[in-house]
């Protein structure tokens, strides 16, 4: 994933988590149009420019960094292994046959 997609997404993911904040507010005050937010959103292939990005970061409380960093990534995979280890052995081997499955379905899917 692309520093571009990690902005992205996080940035949906936060306009979804936060339905009081508008796109169209959020874009003004980054400089931009009413429809910039909705706009880069939607196309694949349009980037913000770094200063954009840095407001549209600035605006929702974030750092550029935090936007486009895989540390989000590595947080919840260290979580993750951290509640595995506070399992016993049964329900480890259970949360191991599960995802083993869904993984499974998933590749079917």
């Amino acid at each position: 994933m692309t520093s571009t997609e990690r902005f992205k997404l996080r940035l949906s993911k936060y306009l979804a988590e936060n339905p009081d904040v508008k796109p169209s507010v959020l874009g003004v005050k980054a400089g931009k149009s009413d429809a910039y937010i909705r706009t880069l959103l939607r196309n694949s292939d349009q980037s913000p420019t770094l200063a954009t990005a840095e407001d549209i970061a600035k605006n929702i409380g974030e750092t550029l960094n935090s936007m486009i960093s895989d540390n989000n990534v590595d947080k919840r995979v260290e979580e993750w292994a951290k509640a595995f280890c506070s399992l016993d052995e049964d329900a480890q081997e259970r949360l191991m046959t599960l995802l083993s499955l869904e993984l499974d379905q998933a590749k079917r899917s």
